[in-house]
């Protein structure tokens, strides 16, 4: 591939791929931010399942001193 300043360069068409290049970066960045919201909601649901968990079971317990 040509790098700018060189012969034969076509300027519209480097432009063109670094908009490519470009665009490709923010996708791939954008599925990362994705999969980590994904990861984040995943451990928040757990964690809201295992205080429900907690939090039932406190209720049908019973709370007697001796």
């Amino acid at each position: 591939m040509l790098q700018c300043g060189e012969i034969s360069h076509i300027k519209t068409l480097c432009q063109q791929l670094k908009a490519k290049n470009d665009v490709k970066m923010i996708e791939r960045t954008c599925k990362a931010s994705e999969d980590d919201k994904d990861k984040r909601i995943e451990e928040l649901t757990q964690m809201i399942y295992w205080l429900s968990r907690i939090a039932y079971q406190k209720d049908f317990s019973t709370n007697v001193c001796r």
